[in-house]
């Protein structure tokens, strides 16, 4: 008589499914929490937000008067700047088999939201950012680590020579500073950075853990703490751009060359997804029922759409510091 084994008896074990997904890996996504955002409501006859901005202050506006001749000629002005964010469309969608609905041992229609959801927030993180960055031409606001005059030059620099250092955050907070720009959220100024960047500033002798300072101050998602008066949050979809074989302006996932922003208040504008009842705001569509295009239902397509733009401001109100990182 043969002996049976787990071997030999293959055909009566199956794999035992874990009742729960091993958690996804997800991005870190703070540009939100630092832009103004507007409502579209419906049945405006509208596509578009028009940000105002009233003018600044002016000494020559103020005139001398005298008490025996009546001034009637000259009047200041108080001209608004306008801003208009118009929106774009945006969407993904995913085709699941009928029989694969049925029978799979997790709810496949609920895992597709579920990933959607993470790539629409990722994508209009990126957008937020690609907007502050991209839009950016003010020369003094366009700042170099490592000394460098332009991006060229600090193509040619090393890691090392070209790294993200507190002078350059002190630089861009005295900077806004000096043009009269109200720190973030009435807050700190801010400086939005990636994990490489974090990992050579962290390293100061004069790093504050936010622990130090938490009690009086407002903490943003995903503040890693203060060097300076200014605040460093991290993020995990930075702007990059390749000094290798890229350019600037052009984002590049694998590049070197890392785009920090440096924000005062209302530096940029957003179109506001969760608008109340707002027809623009992301909504979700599920087609599961037999139709002309899929007559036997074979397939369930899920769906979304949503209007968003993302636009600075403001130039002045930010700066933008490009600079590479020691980490490896």
């Amino acid at each position: 008589m043969g002996l049976q084994l787990t071997s030999n008896q293959t055909n009566a074990y199956q794999k035992h499914f874990a009742k729960r997904f091993i958690t996804t890996l997800k991005d870190t996504l703070v540009m939100e929490q630092f832009a103004q955002k507007e409502p579209l409501p419906s049945g405006q006859g509208a596509d578009t937000v028009r940000f105002f901005v009233e003018p600044e202050a002016n000494m020559a506006d103020v005139i001398a008067l005298s008490e025996d001749t009546v001034e009637n000629a000259t009047f200041s002005d108080n001209n608004l700047t306008e801003i208009d964010v118009q929106l774009d469309f945006w969407g993904d969608k995913q085709k699941i088999s009928n029989r694969l609905s049925l029978t799979s041992f997790f709810d496949r229609v609920k895992s597709s939201h579920r990933k959607m959801a993470l790539s629409s927030a990722l994508k209009f993180d990126y957008l937020m950012t690609e907007a502050l960055v991209t839009a950016q031409a003010i020369a003094a606001h366009k700042r170099y680590a490592g000394g460098a005059a332009n991006w060229a030059a600090l193509q040619a620099l090393s890691a090392a020579n070209g790294a993200w250092t507190p002078i350059l955050g002190l630089a861009a907070k005295t900077l806004l500073k000096k043009k009269k720009v109200v720190p973030a959220l009435g807050e700190d100024f801010v400086h939005i950075v990636p994990p490489d960047i974090a990992y050579d500033l962290q390293q100061h002798t004069k790093w504050e853990e936010p622990a130090k300072y938490a009690g009086a101050k407002q903490i943003f998602k995903g503040e890693l703490g203060r060097l300076y008066g200014a605040r460093y949050v991290e993020h995990t979809n930075p702007w990059i751009e390749d000094g290798a074989a890229g350019a600037e302006n052009t984002y590049a996932a694998a590049g070197n060359i890392f785009g920090v922003v440096t924000l005062g208040d209302e530096a940029l504008g957003a179109v506001d997804l969760a608008g109340g009842n707002s027809p623009y705001k992301p909504s979700m569509t599920i087609l599961d029922k037999a139709d002309k295009s899929d007559p036997h239902n074979q397939c369930i397509v899920t769906a979304w759409q949503a209007y968003f733009k993302a636009k600075a401001l403001a130039q002045k109100r930010y700066v933008v510091t490009r600079c590479k990182s020691t980490f490896a």
